[in-house]
């Protein structure tokens, strides 16, 4: 199936029916908690359907789903396998919710190209310089193994009507939902800064919908900055781009792109290309609001530029299946702020003291809130400029 043949744009007031009212539910990073890793953080089947019952409680109008679903492989490619992870992971818990997914990195299999990785150090060992066992091609594949679930059996049975929402919505890599009360542009972060493609198809659509005076919200895995300690670095750049098979001439500027701006990670990179964009189409205030997971964190930012007076609140939402840390105590917080560059930056920054969570947000309102697994308020916010 070609790029072309994909649906990537989703009028949501029709697709819902009764249309989109403004309220929705995010978070990311769930994967973990149906990985090996649940034995040393929880349970995925108590976190995940105590999360999923919790959503279900506030009756949102979609969930967005920011990523790193499935750990730590992606999805298998055996449909077999493919079918009973999908319903542990997704099914199960989050039954008769309408969720819009995203790819996040270990969706790609890219976390394990690291340095510490079985697979880096085995390429190492037998003199390849790429990932042993994969080329971009077969990265595209893994991450469209989950636009294909859109298409699941398992998923018509949740919802048999033809005309009804299915649970698990992925309509490409990358894809626009809109409405009369706000748009959402969602992207694949991690290919974005090597897909010209993708880059163009938001562009287009970013100008389109420019002409429409709703709200418009940035969604996708990677944040723009954050304290936590997963924001990454210029090894991580190179990680993607080797995955995703970056030309050493692109690659070579978003290395001068990343020295410029303090850092090597694809969310910040990715802002600043877009604000650049932005300010030539003479729209620079264009997002209302980013929402993002990747670092297991739960926070509300609102970080303006010292050269700008409009700021930009992001919410990190990567607390879906990953134990957190309460981050405000962490030293190495300070540390990765000022290894980011951020000192361009002013921020104000909440944190949350839960372990799981999600949150939701009235566009009506404006509010976020930061919420624990079981769906307690935690914290809130009003975002306005």
């Amino acid at each position: 199936m070609s790029n072309d043949s994909y649906i990537k744009i989703i009028d949501l007031d029709e697709y819902l029916g009764q249309g989109f009212n403004g309220k929705f539910c995010f978070f990311g990073c769930q994967g973990i908690a149906s990985s090996w890793v649940k034995y040393f953080q929880g349970s995925r089947v108590f976190t995940q359907n105590s999360i999923g019952l919790a959503i279900r409680s506030i009756k949102p109008d979609i969930t967005l789903v920011l990523g790193d679903n499935f750990y730590d492989d992606g999805l298998s490619g055996d449909p077999r396998k493919a079918s009973r992870e999908f319903r542990q992971a997704f099914i199960e818990p989050y039954r008769n919710l309408t969720c819009f997914c995203l790819l996040g990195n270990h969706d790609y299999y890219i976390h394990n190209r690291s340095r510490w990785g079985k697979h880096y150090l085995l390429a190492q060992a037998t003199g390849f310089k790429r990932y042993w066992h994969s080329t971009a091609v077969k990265t595209v594949e893994r991450g469209m193994r989950q636009v294909e679930l859109s298409n699941h059996p398992e998923n018509h049975k949740v919802h048999p009507y033809p005309n009804s929402p299915k649970q698990w919505n992925m309509p490409y890599r990358y894809f626009l939902l809109h409405s009369r009360i706000a748009d959402f542009f969602i992207l694949d972060s991690n290919s974005f800064l090597f897909d010209c493609d993708q880059q163009d198809w938001l562009m287009i659509n970013l100008e389109a919908r420019s002409k429409v005076s709703n709200k418009k919200f940035l969604v996708m895995h990677h944040p723009f900055i954050s304290g936590g300690k997963r924001y990454g670095s210029m090894e991580d750049l190179k990680l993607y781009a080797m995955a995703f098979g970056c030309s050493d001439a692109r690659f070579k500027e978003l290395t001068k792109s990343a020295h410029t701006y303090g850092t090597g990670e694809i969310g910040a990179l990715i802002y600043h290309y877009l604000q650049e964009k932005l300010r030539l189409l003479n729209k620079p205030n264009y997002f209302d609001c980013l929402i993002c997971a990747h670092d297991h964190m739960m926070t509300v930012d609102r970080i303006r530029h010292k050269t700008d007076s409009h700021s930009i609140i992001q919410v990190i939402s990567g607390g879906g299946g990953a134990a957190l840390a309460n981050s405000s105590a962490d030293l190495h917080a300070l540390y990765n702020i000022r290894r980011q560059g951020r000192v361009d930056f002013h921020c104000e920054t909440i944190y949350a003291d839960v372990h799981y969570g999600f949150n939701d947000l009235d566009i009506n309102t404006m509010t976020v809130n930061v919420r624990d697994y079981l769906g307690n308020i935690k914290n809130s916010y009003k975002i306005e400029d």
